[in-house]
């Protein structure tokens, strides 16, 4: 009887923990980083006081429905991209950056090539605006090359189409992140340019450059947005420390083999670094694009848009 008592009591203080739980709605690409929001999800102090939702977006379509409104708590987006989205009044901070440069030019037919040898050649970019167009123009641009000009270039709405297009040879190179690079390169692909590097030949930086970011929404108060950044971090070094549960996680995860996933984290810049820590590279990252892309950034309220 005190046993039943006492069944029933936890059963009744699970339903009441649940429905004092708050709402965390979390969204990611398909691509690494999300495996960091995934161990953020695991955490203790993440799932013993939030009703998770995480989803991951399967392509650029997805991604543009669910941030039309923003009616999301945490997701990990390109960063040129979430300050569009506050500067037009999405109600969203920058709370941390998580990924240095996960890019690589990708071919079945070459091995080595010069920006040069791109031109009149066919090339496929994912996901148009987001990351992989922006590096790519921005670096063509400064290298004085009219690759769009010259070259066939077609826009995939998801990372997977641009990977089945040079798979199945209909072009002759493709831009793509991890782990999608690394899978490629496991089926004969070659890597041929490692776009952080040439970024830092380019602009003499360092060979990163912050790819992409944790936002949060503005409902989520100072408290819990400095407890979620020690999270993140946490998060990501995670991943390091275990790169084979990282990779099994992955696969579940991404749909992608967890060999693939354990191979590309030696080709991923991740390392979750504060707003106002980056704001550095993050101001000379705007820069760059207002000098060479078709991107307009006014700076005036960047210090409004970092959180921490």
């Amino acid at each position: 009887m005190v046993k039943k008592q006492k069944d029933g009591y936890l059963v009744y203080q699970k339903k009441i923990n649940r429905i004092m739980k708050k709402n965390l709605k979390i969204r990611g690409l398909k691509v690494p980083p999300s495996i960091i929001l995934s161990n953020f999800c695991d955490d203790e102090r993440i799932k013993n006081n939030y009703d998770i939702s995480f989803e991951i977006w399967e392509n650029k379509d997805q991604q543009e429905e669910e941030l039309k409104n923003f009616d999301i708590d945490l997701c990990i987006i390109p960063l040129n991209l979430s300050y569009k989205l506050f500067k037009n009044g999405s109600p969203l901070k920058l709370l941390c950056v998580n990924i240095w440069g996960i890019l690589h030019v990708m071919s079945m037919s070459f091995k080595e090539i010069s920006w040069n040898d791109m031109l009149g050649k066919s090339i496929a970019i994912p996901m148009k605006g987001n990351m992989p167009d922006t590096i790519f123009k921005v670096l063509t641009n400064k290298n004085n090359l009219k690759i769009f000009e010259n070259c066939e270039v077609k826009y995939c709405d998801s990372y997977q189409s641009a990977y089945e297009k040079l798979v199945k040879g209909e072009i002759e190179f493709a831009v793509l992140p991890e782990p999608y690079a690394s899978d490629i390169e496991l089926r004969g692909a070659n890597r041929v340019l490692n776009l952080q590097n040439e970024w830092g030949k380019s602009f003499q930086s360092k060979p990163r450059y912050p790819q992409a970011c944790s936002v949060i929404n503005n409902r989520i108060s100072e408290e819990e947005y400095k407890i979620f950044y020690e999270v993140l971090k946490l998060s990501t070094i995670k991943i390091y420390e275990d790169m084979h549960a990282s990779s099994l996680k992955g696969e579940d995860l991404l749909g992608i083999n967890k060999e693939i996933i354990y191979t590309s984290f030696s080709y991923c810049n991740m390392e979750t670094i504060s707003g106002t820590d980056s704001l550095k590279e993050i101001n000379s990252f705007f820069e760059i694009l207002e000098n060479f892309s078709d991107e307009q950034n006014e700076l005036n309220e960047l210090n409004e848009f970092i959180a921490l």
